[in-house]
């Protein structure tokens, strides 16, 4: 189980945006040459057929990276100021895309199953 801190800021771009971002003296004195790589991504996101997960600030993921290994992803509400938002994340591995409520966090692991029964 791995948990942490999310901390994001979401942009809508354009191509052209994005290239004329990535020209800024700031950011291209703090791109690392060579670090630029491509992902390819997987993602299922599960609810209940009600939306209880939604309802309580909640979203459950399964994500597969570059056709490796498959992870179940819950994370929690969060705040969201000024545009970036923060929120606690809880990941474990999955031997195959099917969602489990055991493994995050003891206190998580409870909630989801008081949720979901």
């Amino acid at each position: 189980m791995a948990q942490g801190q999310e901390k994001e800021i979401k942009l809508l771009s354009t191509k052209a945006g994005r290239r004329k971002f990535f020209q800024l003296a700031l950011v291209k004195e703090k791109v690392i040459p060579g670090s630029r790589h491509t992902l390819d991504l997987w993602n299922q996101y599960r609810d209940t057929r009600d939306g209880k997960l939604t309802r309580t600030g909640m979203a459950y993921r399964i994500r597969r990276t570059n056709g490796k290994a498959f992870e179940a992803t819950v994370k929690s509400q969060g705040k969201t100021v000024n545009g970036f938002s923060s929120r606690e994340e809880y990941t474990v591995p999955l031997e195959k895309p099917e969602p489990v409520i055991q493994g995050f966090a003891p206190q998580l692991d409870q909630k989801l199953q008081t949720l979901l029964q």
